[in-house]
């Protein structure tokens, strides 16, 4: 099964999505799993708003879950990227519609696995 090989990178941050690690710098942020879905929702559509009823059914499929979910894991992505009132905003709030990642995003396509090289002559001749 193929590894998705998509990073995104977006101010001093890197989330490589195939190890489903953010990170700051060079340093690993902890995330939990529904919290990381909820960030690569929304980096993944950069600049357009995601209506909470989708982030729902794509983070919780099959699971019905209440909207506080999603509401406390945007608080939490917002407090772990450092946002403030006064500062830095990355995630938008758009009243009664979703939520919109404003940062711009730079998607870089992670190195391949090495390809193992196979020698012709040696594979033919056992």
């Amino acid at each position: 099964m193929p590894t998705d090989t998509r990073v995104f990178e977006f101010a001093d941050f890197r989330i490589d999505v195939g190890e489903r690690v953010l990170y700051r710098g060079d340093a690993p942020v902890r995330l939990a799993p529904k919290v990381f879905d909820t960030l690569l929702a929304l980096v993944s559509r950069q600049g357009r708003v995601v209506s909470k009823d989708s982030l729902m059914a794509e983070i919780w499929r099959d699971t019905f879950v209440e909207e506080n979910n999603l509401t406390h894991h945007i608080f939490t992505l917002r407090r772990t990227l450092g946002e403030s009132k006064r500062g830095t905003k990355f995630i938008e709030t758009v009243p009664r519609l979703g939520y919109r990642f404003l940062p711009d995003v730079k998607v870089v396509k992670a190195q391949e696995p090495p390809v193992e090289l196979v020698d012709r002559e040696s594979s033919t001749s056992a």
